[in-house]
């Protein structure tokens, strides 16, 4: 009433529907308190929340929210947020004994508004420059410098941050070996990656974008998956770092409820996102999905973001984005059988699937790359068999022996763990029951002692033994 009374009262609620929640808990109802002073012209209220707080609550408020002129204030652009800083950075050089330059100022907003997932423009580049203050005051560093700050911020999100460093230059220079250190076979899709890749990081691909995206097309059990796992491995620093969505789950009329959120409960895309937010994203059996999931898709592919189902902006643009598909399968392994080569024919693959509509040409067309993954010869097959027989091997010697494997008994793994269906998919399988069955039964019966050599080749087996199927 004073404030009406006055007319020269201007009256601010920050976080509306925060204020009015909070209000409700104590047994005031907000909107209908201040609804007959809404309508006063002597009285001003200016009222401040996010847009998905105003989609999602103040709108079903009845009229409440009309009684407002909504006013969307949007973030400063970047060189508006270096000016700010540069405020900033006066107010807190003595306080943390630190000289910030100009080209650390504007690294410091570059590397907000690429790096740092959640908050907007200006303040989650002063949180950030308060970030880089402190720890910099902490090891006495004097001057933050574009470099000291790219540093700071590669520490933070584990992600390469300014210019392309010795260690990194070596690995992006020979990305395809470190690759097929992994990866057996494939390539022409190691190299396809290992190009866009350095695309990216050199910086003349578009930051509004995913760091990388890429659809993988061939048969089961190729090395789709595995290829991934290295790419996180290589880029990110760990296996741990690729992030899966089955896609087969998204096929039902809930799909993107489920995807994006319905409003109330977030969806696994947001969420992952914002928990992961430096990680390859793996879409296995993208295909499957519906198209409204598509939709979202070729989105976050143009630019890197969409909007959630409460109104929030998520970022997509520190990810890899890997979309797996067998789209095409029966096409590729019949060029093969035909010994024709893959490379001449990746247009017509790519052409047969959106043909019979699996995808939209506008669809393909927004990912850097679409890859085409050949089936494995039995050279490749026996080098799977090795690499997946490694892990094995180490772990045979933490128990303190050695353990060999004959070529013959190498042969039917390949044999029995590999499928024109399957791919070496099976072929972990047919070692845990061939394989790890013996030496498991060599350990227990106490016929091999700590620092024994195991031996194993084909005649070591009964027909019953060695009769198992990968599945």
């Amino acid at each position: 009433d004073e404030a009406t009374i006055a007319g020269n009262i201007i009256i601010v609620i920050e976080n509306l529907s925060t204020f009015i929640r909070e209000a409700e808990s104590m047994g005031v109802f907000i909107p209908e308190l201040l609804d007959e002073y809404l309508a006063l012209p002597q009285l001003q209220i200016i009222a401040t929340d996010t847009p998905g707080a105003y989609h999602t609550y103040l709108e079903t408020l009845g009229g409440f929210a009309r009684r407002f002129a909504e006013v969307l204030i949007d973030s400063p652009d970047l060189s508006a947020t270096t000016r700010v800083l540069q405020g900033v950075a006066l107010q807190n050089e003595t306080r943390y004994h630190t000289i910030f330059t100009y080209a650390g100022l504007n690294a410091i907003t570059l590397s907000a508004d690429r790096y740092i997932v959640e908050g907007v423009m200006p303040d989650k580049a002063i949180e950030l420059l308060v970030d880089i203050a402190t720890k910099a005051s902490q090891n006495a560093v004097p001057i933050i410098t574009e470099d000291y700050v790219y540093k700071i911020v590669s520490e933070k999100t584990g992600v390469p941050a300014g210019p392309i460093q010795d260690h990194e230059r070596d690995l992006l220079l020979h990305l395809e070996d470190k690759l097929h250190q992994q990866v057996i076979g494939q390539q022409a899709a190691l190299n396809a990656i290992a190009r866009t890749m350095r695309r990216a990081r050199a910086g003349i691909q578009s930051s509004e974008k995913p760091i990388g995206s890429f659809l993988f097309l061939g048969p089961t059990g190729v090395g789709k998956t595995e290829t991934a796992k290295a790419l996180a491995k290589v880029f990110f620093g760990g296996e741990g770092k690729m992030q899966r969505i089955d896609m087969s789950e998204y096929s039902g009329p809930d799909a993107l409820e489920k995807l994006i959120g319905d409003g109330v409960v977030a969806g696994e895309l947001p969420t992952m996102l914002r928990e992961h937010p430096y990680s390859v994203l793996l879409l296995d059996e993208f295909e499957k999905a519906t198209q409204a999931v598509h939709d979202i898709f070729l989105q976050v592919l143009d630019e890197g973001m969409f909007t959630d189902s409460r109104g929030t902006k998520v970022n997509a643009r520190n990810t890899i984005i890997i979309a797996t598909s067998n789209a095409g399968s029966q096409l590729i392994l019949r060029t093969v059988q035909q010994r024709q080569e893959l490379s001449h024919l990746a247009q017509e693959i790519i052409d047969s699937i959106i043909k019979d509509g699996t995808y939209r040409p506008e669809l393909i067309n927004r990912f850097d790359s679409t890859i085409i993954f050949e089936p494995l010869n039995v050279g490749q097959q026996t080098e799977v068999a090795s690499l997946m027989l490694g892990g094995l091997y180490e772990r045979v010697k933490e128990k303190g022996y050695d353990l060999d494997i004959s070529a013959d008994l190498l042969g039917v793994l390949v044999e029995k763990g590999y499928s024109p269906e399957f791919g070496a998919r099976p072929m972990q399988r047919v070692i845990q029951d061939v394989i790890e069955e013996k030496v498991a039964q060599k350990i227990i019966s106490g016929s091999i002692q700590r620092g024994d050599s195991i031996n194993l080749k084909k005649s070591d087996f009964t027909e019953a033994e060695l009769a198992v199927q990968g599945t």
